[in-house]
C-alpha cells in the first residue's frame, strides 16, 4: 500500500491540535494564530467553516456523543464550548491560566482541562458548564528546590545558593506549583 496525498486543505494559522467527529465525519482544527476552529467535512474533503472562538486555541476535544467540541484557549484562562453540529458558541468557561489540555470523561459528566501557567486541572460539569473543582498538581519541599538550585547554580546568575533558590522558587509558583516551607 503506498500513502497518497488526498488533499491540501487551507486553514488558519498555525494549527495546533485536531478532533474529528465520527457521527458527522467532520475534523476540527484549532487555529492558534487565528483565534479559530476550522471545520473540514471529511468525505468531501474542503472546509466547510471557521469559527471564532478564545484567543489561541490550542487543544480540542469532542464530547462522548460528539454533540460539543470543547477549545482550551491557551493565551488566556477560557475554554470555548461550541455545538459541535450548529457550531454556534454555547458558553465560554474561566478555568485557570494557560489552559493547555482538554478531556471529556467517557460518560460525558465532566470535562478535564490542564491549565499550565497555574499548575492546576479544573473539572468541570458538563451540564452546567460550571467549574466544580480545581486542584494544584505540582509541589516541591525547600530540600527539593535547594537539590535543583545546586544543580542549576551555573546556569543562574545568582551570588548565593539561597539567591539561586528563590529564583526557582518564583519561577516554580508562576507556573503554579506550591512550595512547601
Amino acid at each position: 500500500t503506498t500513502l497518497a496525498r488526498l488533499a491540501e486543505l487551507p486553514v488558519g494559522r498555525s494549527p495546533a491540535q485536531i478532533a474529528i467527529s465520527p457521527s458527522n465525519g467532520r475534523l476540527f482544527v484549532a487555529n492558534r494564530e487565528d483565534d479559530s476552529v476550522s471545520v473540514v467535512d471529511v468525505k468531501a474533503l474542503h472546509v466547510i467553516a471557521t469559527v471564532p472562538v478564545g484567543h489561541a486555541p490550542f487543544a480540542l476535544a469532542l464530547s462522548p456523543g460528539a454533540n460539543r467540541l470543547y477549545v482550551a484557549n491557551v493565551q488566556s484562562s477560557y475554554l470555548t464550548v461550541l455545538g459541535a453540529e450548529t457550531l454556534e458558541t454555547i458558553d465560554t468557561v474561566k478555568v485557570g491560566a494557560m489552559p493547555y489540555g482538554v478531556a471529556a470523561s467517557p460518560d460525558a459528566e465532566r470535562v478535564f482541562i490542564s491549565n499550565q501557567q497555574s499548575g492546576t486541572v479544573s473539572v468541570m460539569d458538563a451540564a452546567s458548564l460550571v467549574v466544580i473543582y480545581k486542584t494544584k498538581v505540582g509541589k516541591l519541599t525547600r530540600d527539593q528546590v535547594k537539590d535543583i538550585a545546586q544543580k542549576k547554580m551555573v546556569d543562574l546568575n545568582a551570588a548565593s545558593l539561597e539567591a539561586a533558590m528563590r529564583t526557582i522558587e518564583g519561577t516554580a509558583r508562576s507556573m503554579g506549583v506550591e512550595i512547601e516551607q
